[in-house]
């Protein structure tokens, strides 16, 4: 069976989702090596999985937010594993709030991500339509004199203004 980056990177966000929401709920935590790993080998099979495929932009995407989840249950299991304020927080509401914190921030990071990549494809797309410069005062003064000369009647201007007609 051929892997297609698509499901990969489905399966990817799939075992990140669970996996943030084990180490919320404190039922399984590993260490923060093991989920590097982790990550690292999902994320090495997946680049040579799409190299064979052609592009899909939303596998991509996808498989960018699955990292960052990765990310953040990372960073949730250390905090876990080396807390030692437990007189002031315990170790479990610190990994929750970890938890909770890194996954909104990731989402967020992931949603400029994905709205810049969008708004520069759009400025690189439309570089053919481009729009005229306005013109400034001189260049509206000397049209309106050119206008009355190209017309061959006499005409009596008697105010020109420079101001956009908008």
């Amino acid at each position: 069976m051929k892997m297609n980056p698509a499901v990969l990177s489905f399966i990817s966000f799939i075992i990140s989702s669970v996996g943030l929401m084990l180490i919320y709920s404190a039922v399984f935590v590993p260490r923060s090596s093991l989920i590097l790993i982790f990550a690292l080998l999902i994320g090495l099979f997946y680049i040579f999985v799409r190299r064979t495929h052609e592009t899909k932009r939303k596998a991509d995407k996808l498989m960018i937010i699955s990292v960052s989840f990765f990310v953040s249950a990372m960073l949730a299991s250390f905090i876990y594993h080396n807390w030692k304020l437990t007189n002031v927080i315990s170790v479990s509401v610190m990994t929750k709030m970890t938890v909770v914190i890194l996954v909104f921030i990731s989402v967020y990071l992931n949603v400029i991500y994905i709205r810049a990549e969008q708004s520069y494809k759009k400025k690189r797309g439309n570089q053919r339509i481009k729009e005229e410069p306005k013109q400034g005062y001189f260049e509206q003064l000397f049209e309106g004199f050119k206008k009355d000369e190209d017309d061959g009647e006499i005409t009596l201007v008697i105010g020109l203004s420079a101001e956009n007609e908008e």
